[in-house]
This record gives structure tokens, C-alpha cells and sequence, in this order.
């Protein structure tokens, strides 16, 4: 599983901001699985965690102990006051200072970013940067996790390939603000459906943060097949789980994309010429190595110039549904 980087030298990675998604979620979770960039960054030797940015100074030194990093510094002028030696940035900030902190990236020579998603706090300005990092040739990964997952890049495949048929709808539960985690939500729905359009949006509730409502909405695909996004108050529990129903069957992601149930059209055992959904088969996703393959994706895109699975075009087109769904709850 884990790539050998041979006889080059790792890619010095610094990551800026150092909460959960940092590392924070592997210092308390002991399995095997992969929840934070620092893990991430540990077991892919092409790459040596060299350095963290974190204005919490308490923070930060739990942070440098626990992942073995040499290097801290208070805030991102800090670092590059000094011309620091790096080679690729995780971005972890909170969402409001994604802006500030790619801008400054690009005056250095910097190779790759690993941002947390979304972009920025800010349609137009995410799509700035997106632009700015293109002109500038420096690879751009966001965190939308799911697209690593082989599991689901199988089933993306077989979607399109036709094994289950023509979409007939899709009903989706998510919480925690349309932008937030109901972008993990458009994202995923883009990345095996196609591109989106809003319709409308039914109801608003406030369980995150009052500029990132959790929304209730209608999409449409290509085809004209309504996707039902249905919110959920995310101080009672998190859940993030997906319905697709198909001609041939039904599609479930559960507990977050980490369970795959597949049902298929069957004779109803009880009622003659009637035809229902078997109880299906439930598999294990691979998202648990999703963060390592992000990894190993970015790699590629550094030294050999490969395509990134997740990339800040696609990124931005999932914020781009956000937006205009805030634009239209603003009118509901």
C-alpha cells in the first residue's frame, strides 16, 4: 500500500493550521485508518513533515510532539519572513483565512497545496485563486475526499458504464452548513452523477454557522432527475449518507461513505408479478486509506505532471452549486 519514494529526496511538507483534520483526529483515534493529513503525510515516504503554522502556541507544541516535527511558527509571515524551506503546504485554517494564506503560497516557490475545502469563504475569490494557481502551473488539490476512495471510483464507473440503469432520484441527509459538509455532499453527487442545477431550495436551519446555513434543497442533473438534499440539525448527530435509485436497483453510502449497501431488482417473493428491491449486500468503503491516495495523487502531480482526482476546478464547482443555493435561500 504505502509508495517507496527510492532514492529521491521526500517533498517538504508544511501544514497551516493544526486542528482536527490537521492531526488532531489521529492523536485520539488509534486504528488503522487515515483521518488527517499528518498521518497521511507519516506514512507516504515521498514526503517529510518538516513544519506547522499555528497561532495557539500551546496547540502547536502538542502538535510538533506528537507528529515529530522540528520546525513551528506562530502565523504564515512568520514562515516566510525567513524564506523557510518547503515544498508542499496543507492548508487547514479555518475557512476564513484559506484567502490570505494561498495568496501568500504563490510568492513563494512552492510545488503542490493541499487545501481544506471550501477554497475560501468566498465564491468569487475562490475563483480567483483557482485561476491564479493555474496560471502559475502549481498543482491545487482540495479535500474531497471521497474521490480517492477506490470503492467509489468503481462505482462512479459503473454507473457509467450502465449497470444499473437510468437515475430515477436520489435522496441525500447531510448537516453542519451547505458549504461546509453539504459541499462533501455536491462534490460526491457531481463526481458520480454530473454536474448539477440548483431548483430550489425548501428550508433553512441554522446548526453550524450563521453564513453557512443547512439547507434543504431540489438539484436536477443533466437529465432532469431531481436530487433531494434533505438537512439535518447536526447538534443532534452527524450524519452524512446518500440514497441513488437506478432502474436496475438502489445505491445506499452510509455512515458518512464508509458503508456501500447495494440492493437489486428482484421477483417479489410474496406477490406474484410484482417486482422490489432485494435486502442487498453491505461492503466496506476504502475511505480509511482515502487521505494516504490523496497523497500519493499529489505526488504524481508534482513530479510527473499527472491529473489530480480532486482539484480546485472541481472544488470550485461544488461551491459554485453552494452559492447559488445561498443566493436562492436568500429569496425563499
Amino acid at each position: 500500500m504505502f509508495h517507496t519514494a527510492g532514492s529521491e529526496e521526500p517533498l517538504k511538507a508544511v501544514i497551516i493550521g493544526c486542528g482536527a483534520i490537521a492531526g488532531g483526529y489521529d492523536e485520539s483515534y488509534l486504528g488503522p485508518d487515515i483521518l488527517t493529513h499528518a498521518k497521511a503525510y507519516r506514512k507516504h515516504a515521498g514526503f517529510r513533515l518538516v513544519a506547522c503554522v499555528e497561532p495557539n502556541e500551546k496547540r502547536r507544541r502538542q502538535f510538533m510532539q506528537a507528529w515529530g516535527i522540528e520546525d513551528g511558527f506562530s502565523d504564515i509571515d512568520e514562515l516566510l519572513s525567513i524564506d523557510y524551506d518547503f515544498d508542499i503546504a496543507s492548508v487547514c485554517a479555518p475557512t476564513s483565512e484559506h484567502a490570505n494564506i494561498l495568496r501568500k503560497l504563490l510568492s513563494t516557490p512552492i510545488k503542490g497545496v493541499f487545501c481544506e475545502k471550501p477554497i475560501s469563504d468566498n465564491f468569487a475569490t475562490s475563483k480567483l485563486l483557482v485561476d491564479l494557481y493555474a496560471q502559475a502551473g502549481v498543482p491545487f488539490a482540495v479535500n474531497y475526499f471521497r474521490r480517492w476512495d477506490e470503492s467509489l471510483q468503481s462505482l462512479k464507473e459503473a454507473i457509467e458504464k450502465g449497470k444499473w440503469g437510468a437515475l430515477q432520484t436520489a435522496a441525500c441527509h447531510y448537516g453542519k452548513g451547505i458549504r461546509h459538509n453539504g459541499s462533501h455532499m455536491i462534490d460526491l453527487l457531481q463526481f458520480l452523477l454530473g454536474d448539477l442545477t440548483p431548483v430550489l431550495v425548501s428550508r433553512q436551519q441554522r446548526d453550524f454557522q450563521d453564513a453557512d446555513p443547512t439547507l434543504d434543497a431540489i438539484l436536477n442533473t443533466q437529465g432532469n432527475v431531481p436530487i433531494h438534499l434533505i438537512g439535518t440539525d447536526s447538534h443532534l448527530f452527524d450524519v452524512f449518507e446518500a440514497c441513488l435509485t437506478f432502474e436496475n436497483g438502489q445505491i445506499s453510502l452510509e455512515q458518512g461513505g464508509e458503508v456501500v449497501r447495494e440492493r437489486q431488482v428482484e421477483p417479489d417473493h410474496r406477490f406474484s408479478g410484482h417486482r422490489s428491491l432485494s435486502t442487498g449486500a453491505f461492503r466496506s468503503s476504502s475511505l480509511g486509506d482515502a487521505l494516504y491516495r490523496a497523497l500519493a495523487n499529489l505526488y504524481k502531480a508534482v513530479k510527473e505532471s499527472g491529473p489530480l482526482v480532486s482539484n480546485s476546478r472541481t472544488a470550485l464547482a461544488a461551491e459554485e452549486v453552494c452559492d447559488h443555493l445561498l443566493q436562492m435561500s436568500t429569496r425563499a
